[in-house]
């Protein structure tokens, strides 16, 4: 089955936008899309350019959301156990996020964030904020707001 007309426009833009960025080494990403969402998937020589991929898909008009698989190629994984306590870090000295309630998980540097949050607004500075940690390879955030 082909995906639907925006899906495909979608597509397109993803890949002329990171064409297009001399930030950006594309030649070995992937780009897929389904129901809007964004999956990147492939690897870059570092970790700018793995963040510089998600915020240029990010920037396209019809995303819904990124999955940003992409994989550092030039840097040895991190410790699941060291990208946890970053996560950690950076959620609890967030002045934007109440993380009191959120649970850290990481396997094979994907993060998953559960727990609950005082706002939509805060369940998306939280999942931003673990991808911006060195090592991560995706984010799956489970938060959900609070009543």
């Amino acid at each position: 089955m082909r995906g639907s007309r925006a899906d495909r426009q979608i597509l397109q833009r993803v890949l002329d936008a990171l064409c297009r960025d001399p930030r950006i080494d594309a030649t070995k990403v992937t780009v897929l899309v389904g129901q809007g969402v964004v999956h990147l998937r492939g690897t870059v020589p570092s970790t700018e350019q793995r963040i510089l991929a998600e915020r240029e898909a990010r920037q396209i008009p019809g995303v819904v959301d990124v999955i940003n698989e992409i994989v550092v190629a030039s840097e040895s994984p991190r410790p699941d156990r060291a990208i946890a306590l970053d996560v950690r870090g950076v959620l609890d000295s967030d002045p934007a996020v109440y993380a009191g309630n959120v649970v850290v998980g990481v396997t094979n540097g994907v993060v998953y964030l559960e727990g609950t949050v005082p706002s939509e607004e805060q369940i998306q500075q939280a999942c931003d904020d673990a991808r911006e940690v060195e090592g991560v390879v995706g984010v799956i955030c489970h938060l959900t707001v609070s009543l």
